[in-house]
């Protein structure tokens, strides 16, 4: 199945052409004009707010750190509607949405 949905990663135009995580909702994506990314980068700077990929994971050939600092809305035109492969594991999604929370300092109950 290929479309926009969450917890893919797809090629996308930002700075220059990079692996996109969408992290917006699959209702959203399904009827809105545009789409909610983290990118991706082979620059692998360690952070609170950066969650590594490793080659295989959703697709990327080489280790990527997702830029959860980024968080970024995009017109549907500037993402590829097939994804680069399979989702990312429930685990790597709960680190990515970890992260966010963290760069936007709200706090999660237990």
């Amino acid at each position: 199945m290929s479309g926009i949905r969450r917890g893919f990663l797809h090629w996308g135009s930002l700075d220059k052409r990079r692996p996109l995580l969408v992290v917006s909702s699959d209702k959203f994506n399904a009827r809105s004009e545009y789409v909610t990314v983290i990118p991706g980068s082979t620059r692998l700077r360690p952070l609170v707010t950066h969650v590594e990929l490793h080659p295989g994971e959703g697709g990327v050939e080489r280790a990527t750190m997702l830029l959860c600092e980024h968080v970024q809305e995009l017109h549907r035109s500037d993402v590829d509607m097939a994804p680069i492969g399979p989702p990312l594991s429930g685990e790597r999604m709960r680190q990515v949405e970890a992260a966010i929370l963290l760069y936007l300092d709200i706090a999660v109950e237990p």
